[in-house]
């Protein structure tokens, strides 16, 4: 609105203006004003931004020392943002992190929260927990209930770099690494479907890898993996594994609702 005014103010200066000297300085007062706003504007976010990051460092090591004085585990913190640290690395220059963000960096948390973990010596007191320990299984059961549907959830919003990370430390908790790597397969397929050229050759490479993986872990991996992964390798132009694979899933899942479909699919190769 401000900014809008000054514009006009100007407009109307040049208007009144009878000579082009009298129109070049109503112009020129005209940027300088506007200049001068987007500065303060400029200023003033920052203001705003490093008031709020101070709150946002003391709502946690106030929370920190409420967990501590009801004998929580005060490392949890630390290792939410150590995850959180480690997925942003894994995104590469798909991850981010805006200046004029109000919240601290994730590094700045991991940083200042390890300290007070130290200070307090309770990662010490209690071996079963630490810094790298385990989470305590009064919550798990209720994050389990849920757990597939977040991850799905996440494959969808993140990088698949940053998406492996997640599905890498959440073997730590139950999701078995044959299942891991076909989530992460999934993910680098969907991200192709974006690309072009030889980034997205790139991306099927990847999830082909995953799928393979998943595919010769002791787990193994759901049937709908060797159909995706198949599919990748007819665009591949890899007639015999996508053969394989059509046949593998086939064998898996006899009754799929695609079954017609993917051996009609199979005799046209």
């Amino acid at each position: 609105m401000v900014g809008a005014l000054v514009s006009a103010a100007g407009s109307v200066a040049s208007a009144s203006a009878t000579t082009y000297d009298g129109v070049a300085n109503a112009q020129n007062m005209s940027n300088t004003a506007m200049l001068m706003l987007q500065t303060a504007s400029v200023v003033a976010a920052f203001q705003l931004v490093a008031y709020d990051r101070a709150q946002e460092k003391q709502a946690d090591m106030e929370g920190f020392e409420w967990m501590q004085k009801n004998g929580l585990d005060v490392a949890g913190a630390h290792r939410i943002w150590k995850k959180l640290v480690d997925e942003q690395a894994a995104g590469g220059k798909e991850s981010g992190f805006s200046l004029l963000a109000t919240h601290p960096t994730p590094q700045e948390r991991l940083s200042y929260l390890s300290d007070m973990v130290n200070e307090s010596q309770m990662a010490a007191a209690d071996a079963s927990v630490g810094i790298e320990g385990e989470v305590p299984n009064t919550i798990r059961p209720l994050i389990d209930a849920y757990r597939d549907d977040w991850i799905v959830d996440e494959m969808e919003v993140q990088s698949p770099q940053q998406f492996a990370a997640i599905v890498k430390a959440q073997t730590e908790f139950g999701i078995i690494p044959g299942y891991a790597a076909y989530l992460e397969a999934k993910s680098w397929a969907s991200h192709a479907k974006s690309l072009k050229g030889r980034q997205q050759r790139e991306a099927l490479t990847q999830a082909a890898d995953a799928f393979g993986r998943g595919a010769n872990s002791e787990s193994g991996m759901p049937a709908e993996g060797y159909r995706e992964w198949a599919k990748i390798n007819v665009k591949k132009g890899d007639v015999e594994s996508a053969r394989r694979n059509f046949e593998k899933y086939l064998a898996l899942n006899p009754d799929a609702w695609d079954a017609a479909y993917i051996r009609r699919t199979m005799e046209s190769l």
